[in-house]
C-alpha cells in the first residue's frame, strides 16, 4: 500500500487512521484533540504538527481511615538569617508562629533553633528562656519562648554576619547534636533567609563554598548520623523564590545602616527543598501564616499512613489533581479530612471530632500514551 511513498508520508496517514478510529470509541482522553504544537516562528506556510491525545485509565482505590492520636516524634530545626535585612522577616515568623505549631499539634514535636551564620554561632543551638535548647509540645509556655528568642536573634548586632550558611549551619548543628535531635523521630529543617547559601550561592564575598554548603553532602551526613531519619526528612525553604524578581527588588530597597542590602534567590536551599520534597516559600509574603501550615502539613504526612496512587492523579479532562480532597468520590467525606498529595502518593487523617472510622472511596486517572507506529 504504503510503496514508493516516503516515511513521513507513511507516518501522517498512521496518524490520520488512528485519529479516525479514536473519534468512534468510548475511552477517555486528555482534552487536547484538536490542539495543536507549531514548529516554527512565522505561520505562514508552516507546519503544524497535531498533538497526540493521551489516553486516561480510571483509577479506584478504596481507603480506610481510623482516627488515632500521632504519637510519632518529630525534631525540627529553625535556621534563621540574622543578618541586618531581616527584621521584617523575623516579626512576620513570629506573628503565624502560632499557625505552624497548630499544624503540627497531632506530633509529638520537638523545635530547636540556630542561624545562618556559621562564623559566630557555626550551627549551635539558642538557648530559649527556661535554659533549655529545645521547646515541646507539652510546654504551655512553648510559643511565648520561642517569640522571645525570635526577638532576641533580631535585636542581635549584625555585624560580620553578611554571609548567611543555612546549610552549612544545619550540617554543624547535626554534627554538634546537642539533644535536639532523637534518635527514633523524623526530621524537618526551615531555613528563612533572603539571601543564597554564602550570600550568592557561589562564595564570591566572604568565603569560598564548602563542602557542607552543599545539598548532597547534608544528605550523606543525615545518612551517616541519623539513617533512619533519611527516608522522612524534608527541608523547606522561605526565601527570594528563583526567578521572583519583584521579591528580589523588594527585598533590595530595603535599608540597613542607611544603606540598601544585597538579596538573592536561594537557589540551593531550593535544592535542598526539592530533593527532599519539601516546601519552597517566599520570604516576602506580608503573611507567612499560609506557607507555615503547609509547611506543617507536609512535616505530619511523613507520620502517617500513605497511600500509594498508581501515577501523579489526573481528573476526567487529563489536568492534574493537586489536592488530595479531589480524590475522594463522596464531597461530604471530604469535610472531615485533612490530606495531601506528594510524590505520587496521598495521606489522608480524620480531622472531625465526631468521627472515628472513615471508610473513602478515591478515584483519578492515569495517562496511557497512545503509541504511534
Amino acid at each position: 500500500m504504503f510503496n514508493g511513498w516516503d516515511m513521513k508520508t507513511k507516518n501522517y496517514i498512521v496518524l490520520f487512521l488512528s485519529l479516525t478510529l479514536m473519534a468512534c470509541s468510548d475511552v477517555e482522553f486528555k482534552s487536547t484533540t484538536g490542539q495543536t504544537k507549531q514548529s516554527c516562528e512565522n505561520t505562514e506556510d508552516c507546519f503544524i504538527e497535531p498533538v497526540i491525545p493521551t489516553e486516561l485509565k480510571l483509577i479506584h482505590q478504596n481507603v480506610i481511615l481510623h482516627k488515632t492520636q500521632s504519637t510519632e516524634s518529630t525534631d525540627i530545626l529553625f535556621v534563621i538569617d540574622n543578618s541586618g535585612s531581616m527584621e521584617t522577616e523575623h516579626q512576620n515568623l513570629a506573628e503565624r508562629f502560632s499557625t505552624f505549631i497548630d499544624s503540627i499539634e497531632n506530633l509529638d514535636w520537638r523545635i530547636c533553633v540556630t542561624t545562618t551564620d556559621y562564623l559566630h554561632d557555626d550551627g549551635r543551638l539558642y538557648t530559649f528562656s527556661d535554659h533549655k535548647k529545645w521547646i515541646e509540645i507539652n510546654d504551655p509556655q512553648a510559643e511565648s519562648k520561642f517569640l522571645n528568642l525570635i526577638a532576641q536573634i533580631s535585636a542581635q548586632d549584625k555585624t560580620g554576619r553578611g554571609d548567611e550558611r543555612g546549610i552549612y549551619s544545619i550540617n554543624r548543628a547535626l554534627e554538634r547534636n546537642e539533644g535536639c535531635f532523637r534518635q527514633n523521630s523524623t526530621l524537618a529543617t526551615i531555613v528563612v533567609s533572603d539571601e543564597n547559601e554564602a550570600s550568592d550561592g557561589n562564595g564570591s564575598f566572604e568565603a569560598p563554598l564548602y563542602d557542607l554548603d552543599d545539598p548532597d553532602v547534608l544528605l550523606a551526613k543525615i545518612s551517616t548520623l541519623f539513617p533512619q531519619k533519611l527516608s522522612s526528612y524534608t527541608h523547606h525553604s522561605i526565601v527570594v523564590k528563583s526567578n521572583d524578581l519583584e521579591c528580589k527588588v523588594l527585598q533590595e530597597n530595603q535599608l540597613y545602616d542607611g544603606k540598601k542590602i544585597k538579596a538573592y534567590y536561594g537557589s540551593l536551599y531550593e535544592e535542598l527543598s526539592m530533593k527532599t520534597q519539601g516546601i519552597i516559600g517566599t520570604v516576602c509574603a506580608q503573611d507567612y501564616g499560609s506557607q507555615l501550615k503547609l509547611i506543617g502539613t507536609v512535616i505530619t504526612s511523613n507520620t502517617i499512613e500513605k497511600i500509594k496512587l498508581e501515577c501523579a492523579p489526573l481528573d476526567k479532562n487529563g489536568e492534574p489533581l493537586l489536592d488530595a480532597k479531589l480524590l475522594i468520590v463522596d464531597p461530604a467525606s471530604r469535610e472531615l479530612v485533612s490530606s495531601l498529595i506528594k510524590a505520587g502518593e496521598a495521606s489522608f487523617q480524620i480531622d472531625d471530632a465526631n468521627t472515628s472510622k472513615l471508610e473513602l472511596n478515591i478515584e483519578y486517572y492515569c495517562p496511557i500514551p497512545t503509541a504511534i507506529d
